[in-house]
């Protein structure tokens, strides 16, 4: 038997609670609802008193929040697999990833002097040290560093709208 009754008001009230708790950390909506739904659920079927349910329903959020990250796969999805031909297959990104990406490439562009987004390019997608981008463009690896850092800060403010604006 359940500690927390489960009543439209109780649900309501805790629903409206998780699924902002969600929606500010979690990019699609689809993934709020489900993990709302979920830690509702083990919140409501919880077996033990509670004192306070307010840090217990969010501290099952909490945990759900930090397996959904833990999950959540960190490499490309591959499309296809077959055993006889797997070598010959290409690791794809979605293309709502790629959109995403070609937007805010495109939007740096626009942004940054050649220059400057020749480091930003050398040293993020191409994940170069400092080091190795000052020697490809012959500069220190103290400005670089210092480029860098303005260039990213000022592409979080001018480009951050083409990364939440894109469909979900």
């Amino acid at each position: 038997m359940s500690s927390i009754p489960l009543t439209t008001e109780n649900y309501n009230y805790w629903y409206s609670r998780i699924y902002g708790y969600f929606y500010r950390r979690v990019n699609t909506s689809t993934q709020v609802r489900d993990l709302t739904c979920d830690t509702l659920s083990d919140f409501f079927s919880y077996s033990k008193e509670v004192e306070n349910p307010k840090a217990l329903i969010f501290k099952i959020a909490q945990n759900k929040l930090k397996n959904f990250i833990r999950n959540k796969s960190n490499t490309p999805f591959i499309e296809g697999i077959d055993n006889e031909n797997f070598d010959q297959k290409v690791l794809s990104y979605s293309s709502h990833y790629q959109d995403k990406l070609s937007g805010l490439i495109e939007c740096a562009k626009k942004q940054l002097k050649d220059e400057h987004f020749q480091i930003l390019e050398l040293s993020v997608l191409c994940d170069f040290s400092s080091q190795r981008v000052a020697s490809e463009l012959n500069l220190k690896s103290d400005n670089v560093r210092q480029i860098l850092s303005r260039s990213i800060k000022k592409l979080r403010e001018k480009c951050r709208q083409i990364w939440l604006n894109l469909n979900d």
